[in-house]
């Protein structure tokens, strides 16, 4: 088997035209399927991507804050390791890069606290899944915020300074400093010669001593003193010693006044070091925390956004493959549909030229027939006296003439759907015709034990330009079928004119009848081509449906209107008028 004919016997066998509905509910599905793709793939565009930058701008944030908080850390392990170092050699070098550590720390704490507290998301986090640490945090940070009021890593003056004693100035002294000399003699009596050599023999020896007397004079202070030099330098000594021993008297004060100081100082530096551990601490656990729970919202959602937008993606590109082959299919289809409808409308064309053609002879043929048969049956009628007898040929009259005005009316119809019909125009005299009408379907009335009654308010010399023959056909068809569906009743008919202007006259006709009724149902389709009531399957002498259509189309030739008024088993009325040239 080839693939044509595999398609054919297939697909093509498969969407028949029994299951064309299936086929367009399948299309429609599809459409509004497409639409929701649609709708999802912009929702998620629009508004997954717009959150998903959102997080994204959140995690740029905390990737800043991340690397203050590593930088606040550093500055403080720093300040930590300084005072440590100051603790152990006491240099002022060493405290003064705590400071500067722990102040540097500080601001770039308060620096991290304005981003975080601004960041609503990780304040809320915060509070509400790490409440211990969050209590401790706003701990620490009064703390630090109290000890920063009192700035106390400012108190030292410099211990090298502490240990600096002022030598003891001796310029004043010395530019004081007087020295007076007296030389004291001692008297010895002068011998001879005979008693200086005794006195060698004995050995004794008398010398003059000279004794020589230094005086020293000094000023100490505003006091001036004076004594020999021993006694001066004693008294130097002295005061030399008072000053330093005043001196070691102040460095004990000094030194026991900085130690308070010192101990103060450590205590307070070692509450900065510890509530600002304790504080970062607080923040940074909550800080990975929070950032750990950002970074996976975001994978989540870009994750969401991902599969979504693939999703729509390919369930798009699913469904137009779908739609497409469906399309194909169907123009496939509708291109051997409209063949075959082009090749079934040209059959009917034929059918229906070989059907004009048959209406018109056949119509022709039958008139030919009918109308001889009429004016035999007159000519009968009007040699023949007795009265039964006339009356048969007078039946005889109207049954031809109204199959002569069926033949009529079939051949008008046909040609009606080629051109339209129009009126044949003649003078006559309404009341005239009308009575002649009227009486050769008085017979076909009373045939079935009807009534026709008759009331013509028209004058007598009523003559108008009209179509005599369609009018005839107006009235034979209304009151045929008035008389088709009324059995052992009264048929009125009533008709009066109406001077409309000074060109047209206006017939008004009312045809009453006692028969089965018009539903409703009917009434609104009655009027239809080819139409027949429901009633009408119990009636024998069933019609073509043409009879009330043909009266519809032939009254508005004459610039009438027709409208009908019934009830089940009450009887019908129709109402009509028709415009006649003066």
């Amino acid at each position: 088997m080839s693939f044509k004919n595999l398609y054919k016997f297939t697909i093509i066998k498969f969407i028949n035209f029994r299951y064309r509905k299936y086929v367009h509910y399948s299309l429609l599905f599809s459409i509004i399927l497409f639409q929701f793709l649609l709708a999802l793939f912009i929702y998620n565009e629009f508004y997954n991507v717009n959150e998903l930058d959102k997080i994204n701008l959140d995690r740029e944030k905390l990737k800043k804050a991340e690397v203050i908080i590593q930088n606040t850390s550093s500055h403080f392990s720093d300040a930590q390791n300084d005072f440590i170092s100051f603790l152990t050699n006491k240099n002022q070098t060493t405290f003064n890069g705590f400071q500067n550590n722990m102040n540097t720390g500080l601001k770039k704490f308060d620096t991290l606290n304005n981003k975080l507290t601004g960041n609503s998301g990780f304040t809320k986090y915060f509070k509400e899944n790490n409440k211990e640490e969050y209590k401790n945090y706003q701990i620490a940070k009064r703390k630090i915020d109290s000890l920063q009021k009192a700035n106390p890593l400012t108190n030292t003056s410099g211990f090298d300074d502490l240990l600096d004693v002022k030598k003891f100035d001796y310029s004043q002294i010395l530019n004081s400093v007087k020295v007076d000399t007296k030389v004291e003699v001692d008297s010895v009596k002068k011998k001879g010669f005979f008693g200086r050599l005794g006195n060698a023999i004995s050995g004794d020896v008398e010398v003059q001593k000279e004794k020589v007397n230094i005086i020293v004079s000094m000023k100490f202070g505003k006091n001036v003193s004076s004594g020999n030099v021993q006694q001066q330098l004693g008294q130097a000594f002295n005061k030399t010693n008072e000053y330093y021993q005043e001196q070691i008297k102040n460095l004990k004060i000094k030194l026991s006044l900085n130690k308070n100081s010192e101990t103060e100082l450590i205590l307070k530096s070692f509450d900065f070091l510890e509530n600002s551990h304790t504080a970062l601490k607080a923040i940074n656990s909550s800080f990975v925390s929070y950032k750990d729970a950002i970074d996976k919202k975001y994978n989540k959602k870009e994750a969401e956004t991902k599969s979504i937008r693939r999703i729509t993606v390919f369930g798009i590109i699913i469904l137009v493959l779908f739609v497409s082959i469906i399309l194909i299919i169907l123009t496939k289809l509708a291109f051997g549909y409209e063949e075959r409808l082009l090749v079934a409308n040209k059959t009917i064309r034929e059918n229906l030229i070989f059907k004009d053609k048959l209406v018109s002879m056949i119509s022709h043929e039958i008139r030919t027939p009918l109308s001889i048969l009429s004016l035999y049956s007159i000519q009968l009628k009007n040699k023949i006296v007795d009265p039964i007898m006339k009356q048969l040929f007078e039946s005889i009259t109207f049954t031809t003439n109204s199959a002569n005005l069926l033949a009529s009316q079939i051949l008008d119809f046909s040609k009606n759907e080629q051109k339209k019909i129009a009126l044949k125009t003649s003078i006559f005299n309404v009341k005239n015709e009308l009575i002649e009408v009227l009486n050769g379907l008085k017979t076909l009335v009373e045939q079935k034990e009807n009534t026709l009654n008759i009331a013509l308010n028209l004058p007598d010399d009523l003559n108008v330009t009209s179509d005599v023959v369609k009018m005839y056909q107006v009235f034979y068809n209304l009151i045929g079928n008035a008389n088709k569906f009324t059995e052992k009743g009264i048929i009125d008919v009533q008709a009066k004119v109406v001077n409309v202007s000074s060109k047209i006259y206006k017939l008004e006709v009312s045809i009453s009848d006692t028969g089965k009724g018009i539903s409703k149902q009917d009434i609104n389709a009655i009027f239809t081509n080819f139409y027949q009531s429901v009633a009408e399957d119990k009636v024998h002498n069933l019609g073509a449906g043409l009879g009330l259509y043909l009266c519809k189309e032939l009254i508005e030739l004459f610039d009438g209107e027709i409208t009908i008024e019934s009830k089940i088993n009450k009887g019908t009325k129709v109402n009509f008028y028709l415009n006649f040239s003066k």
